[in-house]
């Protein structure tokens, strides 16, 4: 069986300023080893580039390309960055697979271990729903262990709400142990704290079984995770919250490492 998990996890936003709003809901990611050979048996109701009840597809993450490989691509950014990697290190992506055939990833997080499994990198991809995507390469500035207590920072690079503007800046946090994973995302602009974002949950190891259990207990997930995102929309606009679409043609920059602040 190919290294693929189940993480059931909740997932926070809590919207400070300039109205409050919060919503909290359950939903499931898988986490896959990313290997240099990712043929490996999977359970028959998980399928890797085809359709099936639960699927991966190469397109959807990294290069969004079939022909390079996720290995491919997340090795060349962690060159590109300078980040320090070996043949006795694990990366991994947190992320939504498709359920019958369609998928919507927020943020799906890569996850780069060392021989000690202890964490180094964190990439996270976010996407919008205007089908943009940004990639958020996390490391400390001397490369050491990130520890649940450290925070790392990065510019603002993509229009995401819109109701925010690309403009300042996110701080990340993150609990990683191999049995549980927890992100949390503070989001500032020039003035002020305006979302607490968190994700977090228990990893189990995967089975066609738990499949269909996953399926029957959160029903339609990926087609609701974008459905509460409209109707959050419909709140805040409820709520008065100006939008910001005008400055949704902003340019923002290319991928880039961000370190510890």
């Amino acid at each position: 069986m190919a290294e693929i998990s189940f993480l059931k996890a909740k997932v926070g936003h809590a919207r400070l300023w300039p109205k409050k709003n919060l919503f909290l809901y359950n939903v499931f990611y898988t986490r896959t080893t990313i290997k240099k050979d990712m043929s490996d048996k999977t359970p028959l109701l998980l399928s890797e580039d085809r359709f099936n009840v639960l699927s991966h597809y190469t397109k959807d993450h990294g290069a969004k390309d079939k022909n390079i490989s996720w290995y491919t691509y997340i090795t060349k950014e962690l060159e590109k960055a300078k980040i320090s990697y070996n043949e006795n290190y694990t990366i991994e992506l947190i992320a939504h697979p498709r359920l019958l055939g369609y998928a919507f990833n927020p943020i799906s997080y890569w996850l780069v271990q060392d021989e000690k499994k202890q964490l180094r990198a964190v990439m996270c991809e976010v996407r919008n729903t205007f089908k943009q995507s940004h990639n958020y390469l996390l490391a400390k500035s001397d490369m050491s262990v990130i520890k649940p207590a450290d925070v790392l920072s990065s510019k603002k690079n993509l229009y995401v709400s819109p109701f925010n503007k690309v403009e300042g800046h996110y701080e990340f946090t993150f609990l990683y142990d191999g049995e549980q994973f927890k992100s949390v995302i503070n989001y500032f602009d020039d003035k002020r704290q305006i979302l607490n974002t968190f994700m977090g949950g228990e990893i189990s190891t995967i089975s066609s079984v738990k499949i269909l259990q996953a399926v029957f207990s959160y029903p339609f997930m990926t087609i609701r995770v974008v459905a509460r995102i409209h109707w959050q929309a419909v709140r805040l606009i409820s709520k008065r919250v100006r939008l910001t679409l005008k400055s949704r043609t902003k340019n923002y920059t290319s991928n880039e490492t961000s370190f510890k602040k």
